[in-house]
Parts: C-alpha cells; sequence; structure tokens
C-alpha cells in the first residue's frame, strides 16, 4: 500500500498493538511527518519494529504515550 502525500497520521487510541505495526510498516509514506500512535497496546516489539523501518527516520514527530513500552522500548528509540 503507498500513501506517498500523507504528512500526518493520526491512528490514536485504536489498539493496533505488535500486529498493526507489523501491517503500518509495509505500508509506504514517503513525506509523512507526524504518526500518532498514543493508546494502541504497544509494547517493545512494536517500537523496536518501528526504529528498525527506515521510512520514518524522516519523522518529525512521533507519540507512543499510554502505550506498553518499557525500559527496552525507551533504550530502542534513545539509541
Amino acid at each position: 500500500k503507498q500513501f506517498d502525500k500523507l504528512e500526518k497520521l493520526n491512528l490514536c487510541d485504536n489498539n493496533i498493538g505488535e500486529n498493526g505495526v507489523k501491517h503500518l510498516i509495509d505500508c509506504k509514506f514517503d513525506k509523512l511527518e507526524k504518526l500518532d500512535l498514543s493508546s494502541n497496546e504497544i509494547g517493545n516489539n512494536g517500537v523496536k519494529h518501528l526504529i528498525d523501518c527506515k521510512q520514518f527516520d524522516k519523522l518529525k514527530e512521533l507519540s507512543l504515550s499510554l502505550n506498553k513500552i518499557g525500559e527496552n522500548g525507551v533504550k530502542y528509540l534513545i539509541d
């Protein structure tokens, strides 16, 4: 799936979890700058999938509040 003109995506409070993150990283977002994934039951593995996906390196804003991110997930984000 390709979303080449999308700049902002708000998926807040959809409980997408790790499987939803896996599907999200399979999509192509050429111009995405803001991604809100707060309140989605995302844990450490979901964060790792996001961080490993190079297309999200261009994000200016990423919201992951109110998820199940532990110490390892935080480490993925700051490394």
